[in-house]
């Protein structure tokens, strides 16, 4: 061996990489039929696990006949005839011991020169992170599986109780709103104690329906708070009203004190403060049979941004609750009495709306017993000051209520849309009693016929209804009004359904307003008064 082949020899062998050299092996016809090893080097032998001399003067496919098979022969004969460099993954198993070998083989002299390195641990952690993609992809298939079903079982829940709420109210908006008419007629005593066990009765089913409603929106996350201006007297004065009778049938003080520090007005959701106060004075009347309640309204405290959190206070002189179930007072479903044999009834999600209510509201609930005896629920909630608004809530209302007292002689002219016969009787009936004639229509359809030779002031507009439904009864009439030029009617929702959704669905649909079954008349009255 010469001194350059020796020194050629000595570099192979020193390499940080391992090396060999293989010269090609050709047939008659020149082609490449295997390959004899020329060099390896000590790192060659080393990550192969095999000395030199088993390599040495051998051919490649006599010691590696699965190079064949697996193509790397096939690789190593297109670099020499190509030219080209290689970058090659391959999977080596010898005695059992599974290798993996990153193989770089390039054209040296006619020669084929392989340098690889072992890249077993750095595969193996690249297979772990690809697995766990390939999981994580998989995982996240699922969950979003998971929340579209989720997302479908919450609409199908919601079309439910939109569908329920209109069964229930349907039928519940007949019982009231004839009771309601019969107790307006000339009744005697025994008549009139019959016809108010009805509508006692309705009312109460009817909070039933609001309860479950309203707790399955909470649920849903689909509760929304309405905030408006209103008279803070006023909201508690009417409020401790609604209990003046029971209370007093069951020899009952109810007091109400208002602190003078409290703001004539506020801004803030009037409808859902009065639904928590209505629920804690109907706990306090329902398990107080002696003594007194008093509703107390006070400043807890006011914020930088002039936020006015109030502390509401229901104090009665009841059964009290029993120190091991007060954990479980404000739990959905949860009653102090559910045994068989309870005295009261209820559906146990009052206190659980409250407390969800007066979260919404930034505030909190909780309660303590009566030193006195019975117990006392407070909560917190934040309003605004609406000292700064243009316009004053009374002199609005007085304006308003004078214009039409003036007017009252004047009848509005109305058209009711409505399919059930008997809503069709209450809703007409109590607009003959404010003095009021309308004029009636069993679907949309029918409507807009109605409505191509008579002009109306005001349209109560069901939304349910066969043939044509309100929604699309209510874009027909604004499309008209829009291709004629002509002024918008007023046309107002009548309707079971009571989800914010579909108060939303009205509004964007052209009407002007929302109002649900069961038909109360003040309301109706008040509708009229507002837009006529």
């Amino acid at each position: 061996m010469s001194n350059k082949e020796t020194l050629y020899h000595q570099v192979i062998d020193a390499g940080l990489s391992a090396l060999m050299v293989l010269s090609p092996i050709r047939d008659e016809s020149g082609n490449i039929v295997d390959f004899i090893f020329e060099l390896v080097n000590k790192k060659a032998e080393e990550l192969v696990g095999k000395p030199k001399a088993f390599f040495l003067g051998n051919q490649l496919l006599d010691l590696m006949p699965g190079n064949k098979a697996d193509g790397l022969f096939e690789k190593y004969v297109r670099v020499l005839e190509e030219k080209i460099d290689l970058n090659i993954e391959h999977f080596y198993n010898h005695e059992g011991i599974e290798t993996w070998f990153q193989i770089t083989a390039s054209p040296f002299d006619n020669k084929l020169l392989i340098s690889f390195l072992d890249f077993t641990e750095k595969k193996k952690s690249h297979d772990i992170l690809n697995q766990y993609r390939k999981d994580l992809e998989k995982s996240n298939q699922l969950l979003k599986q998971a929340l579209r079903d989720a997302q479908e079982a919450i609409q199908a829940k919601t079309e439910f109780l939109a569908n329920m709420s209109h069964e229930l109210r349907t039928p519940l908006n007949g019982v009231l709103g004839m009771t309601d008419l019969l107790k307006h007629t000339d009744l005697n005593e025994e008549q009139e104690s019959y016809v108010s066990i009805v509508q006692s009765s309705g009312q109460i089913l009817l909070r039933v329906i609001n309860d479950i409603l309203d707790f399955s929106k909470m649920e849903a996350g689909r509760l929304r708070l309405e905030p408006q201006k209103f008279i803070v007297n006023d909201i508690f004065q009417s409020t401790i009203n609604i209990f003046k009778e029971r209370s007093k049938k069951k020899c009952i003080n109810l007091n109400l004190y208002i602190s003078n520090d409290i703001p004539n007005s506020m801004y803030g959701d009037q409808g859902r403060l009065v639904q928590i106060v209505l629920n804690l004075l109907g706990n306090a009347i329902k398990f107080t049979d002696k003594g007194s309640i008093d509703l107390k309204v006070d400043i807890f405290q006011i914020d930088k941004a002039g936020n006015i959190e109030l502390i509401v206070r229901v104090i009665d002189t009841g059964i009290g609750v029993d120190p091991e179930k007060v954990n479980h007072l404000f739990k959905p479903f949860s009653q102090i009495d559910s045994t068989l044999t309870r005295k009261y009834e209820g559906t146990g999600l009052g206190l659980s709306i409250c407390d969800r209510l007066v979260k919404l509201m930034d505030g909190r609930i909780g309660y303590k017993p009566n030193p006195k005896g019975g117990s006392e629920f407070w909560f917190t909630c934040k309003f605004l000051s609406a000292s700064n608004y243009e316009i004053d809530i009374n002199e609005f209302k007085m304006s308003k209520i004078q214009n039409y007292n003036q007017d009252s002689n004047e009848s509005t002219n109305i058209l009711i849309v409505e399919d059930n016969s008997v809503n069709q009787k209450v809703a007409r009936t109590i607009l003959r009693k404010i003095g009021h004639d309308a004029k009636l229509a069993e679907n949309g359809e029918e409507a807009l016929n109605i409505l191509e030779e008579e002009n109306f002031d005001l349209i109560f507009m069901d939304l349910q209804m066969p043939i044509m439904d309100g929604l699309t009864a209510t874009r027909r009439i604004r499309d008209i009004e829009k291709e004629q030029n002509k002024k918008n009617t007023v046309i107002i929702a009548m309707t079971a359904h009571v989800s914010e959704t579909d108060r939303i669905n009205c509004l964007d649909a052209g009407m002007n307003d929302y109002i649900t079954k069961p038909i109360d008349r003040s309301i109706m009255e008040s509708m009229i008064l507002k837009w006529t």
